[in-house]
């Protein structure tokens, strides 16, 4: 298992500069949304899947297009942002993720304890609801530029 997560995460050491260099070109939300789908599409699959190598392979595969997101990700929090709140902006989405991330351990651990396809279909199901909402057209809202504190 613990290769298996080493893999998933070689592709984000090694490619993370470049992912950041996609969002660029072709925009962020294209790429968040594509990592959410792809990361959607492994997880429903990797119940069914009981070759070790293969799931070293998959999840090589997986951390490419899942490290394609992040950067774009980090930019997109901060787009929106009001202008001089960029750094609060940040540790609010990061508190928040970390929030979600409990959450999710806990939900997905009782779900696997019922049964491992449970748990990895809620994850595709989250990612899929993600992705939708990333193709949701964002509303454009004035907002006027403030001193930071």
């Amino acid at each position: 298992m613990g290769l298996s997560f080493a893999a998933f995460a070689v592709p984000a050491t090694l490619l993370s500069g470049y992912a950041g260099v996609l969002g660029d070109r072709f925009g962020p939300r294209r790429l968040i949304v594509s990592a959410l789908a792809c990361t959607a599409f492994f997880s429903a699959l990797y119940p069914f899947i009981a070759s070790v190598p293969w799931l070293i392979g998959l999840g090589l595969i997986e951390g490419i297009f899942t490290i394609s997101g992040v950067p774009s990700t980090m930019a997109e929090v901060s787009r929106q942002s009001d202008p001089g709140q960029h750094a609060r902006t940040q540790g609010v989405f990061q508190t928040v993720q970390t929030m979600v991330q409990i959450a999710g351990a806990l939900v997905g651990g009782a779900l696997f304890t019922v049964s491992p396809v449970y748990a990895f279909v809620s994850i595709s199901v989250v990612c899929v609801l993600g992705a939708i909402f990333g193709f949701a057209p964002k509303g454009v809202v004035a907002r006027p530029a403030r001193e930071p504190l």
